[in-house]
């Protein structure tokens, strides 16, 4: 597949990585070409969101997903080291607010030159 797409990967980089041999329907009846907001809120016995950068589990973050917004703010253009102190300081207030996109919605606005961020959005109507 990664020939076929002209993309060039180090095996040396590879990791397995288990998910379902079916789309979760939850997936499958959603918008498409749509951002969502996922709130994540730590219960006592939780030390961290059940993700990061590059791996989510038990949260309601999908396999691909782009974070956009952190507590409000753009994340886009920002560092990984940025974006990972966002979420240590969310992960003591015990609380994040993400808007998310997956990266056939990305890729849409992208391509279309839509505002991804909802601040950016209000902007171009103004």
């Amino acid at each position: 597949m990664l020939k076929n797409e002209k993309i060039v990967a180090n095996p040396k980089y590879a990791r397995a990585i288990r998910a379902p041999r079916t789309v979760p329907t939850e997936y499958e009846n959603s918008p498409r070409n749509q951002p969502r907001i996922c709130t994540i809120q730590l219960n006592k016995t939780d030390t961290t969101f059940g993700f990061d950068i590059v791996y989510a589990s038990n949260t309601p973050l999908r396999r691909f997903d782009r974070i956009i917004e952190i507590d409000d703010e753009l994340m886009e253009n920002e560092s990984t080291a940025f974006v990972e102190e966002k979420l240590l300081k969310a992960r003591t207030r015990g609380f994040i607010k993400l808007y998310l996109v997956d990266t056939k919605t990305y890729k849409f606005y992208k391509t279309n030159n839509l505002p991804l961020s909802p601040k950016e959005s209000a902007k171009k109507l103004a």
